[in-house]
């Protein structure tokens, strides 16, 4: 598989977005947030196959969130490679205070509000100590601002989570951190964001064909 071929040479900078691979608490459907949650068997599996997808790029610099769950997933990414693999604490997951670590019947019963009120993404995880979207949102898009400025030319990965992929898409979209429900980001998936002369161009959205199946 090479993203490559998805458009000609002339893109002065392409953003390749992974989620990490399978972690502890995603195979038990618990809510994940800052906990450093290790990955599983077959999570190991799903960052070799993201590495395997990749294997044909040119990629100049690999950024990552720096929970261990995103850092094998970069590090698997980076095997072999002479370019840098950089942590980033603004790449950290959405912080979900305590909510974090239960089950979505377990967070139901604790706070029986909580599907109403993760409607307003002003609040979002703020009502349980944690973050909300739109401050998740200022966040990632100065940590792009960032990494644009460091590479102006060439391929950079992302190696992120569930609620920060999906703010750097929201961001090149120019929407809203409450869209986040129109758009999905699975477990060990790829996404592609061109990027020029200011003008971000979604090419690739959650693809998982190259990961292992079970």
């Amino acid at each position: 598989m090479a993203f490559g071929n998805l458009v000609g040479m002339g893109c002065p900078m392409r953003l390749i977005l992974v989620r990490h691979g399978e972690s502890e608490w995603n195979r038990e459907g618990r809510v994940m947030g800052r906990a450093d949650v290790a990955l599983t068997e077959l999570g190991r599996r799903q960052a070799c196959a993201v590495a395997e997808a990749l294997r044909v790029e040119r990629i100049h610099a690999v950024y990552s969130s720096p929970l261990s769950r995103a850092l094998e997933t970069g590090e698997a990414i980076m095997h072999g490679r002479c370019c840098p693999l950089v942590p980033s604490s603004a790449l950290q997951e959405l912080s979900r205070g305590s909510l974090e670590g239960l089950t979505r019947e377990e967070a139901l019963g604790f706070y029986p509000d909580l599907q109403r009120e993760w409607l307003h993404p002003e609040r979002g995880s703020e009502d349980y100590g944690g973050e909300s979207l739109v401050s998740l949102g200022l966040r990632v898009r100065e940590c792009l601002g960032r990494i644009r400025r460091r590479h102006r030319q060439g391929t950079v990965v992302v190696v992120g989570h569930y609620f920060v992929n999906l703010m750097v898409i929201l961001d090149a979209l120019r929407m809203e951190p409450s869209k986040f429900r129109c758009f999905d980001q699975d477990l060990g998936a790829i996404s592609v964001v061109d990027i020029e002369k200011g003008r971000s161009i979604l090419r690739l959205l959650n693809d998982t064909c190259h990961l292992p199946k079970g």
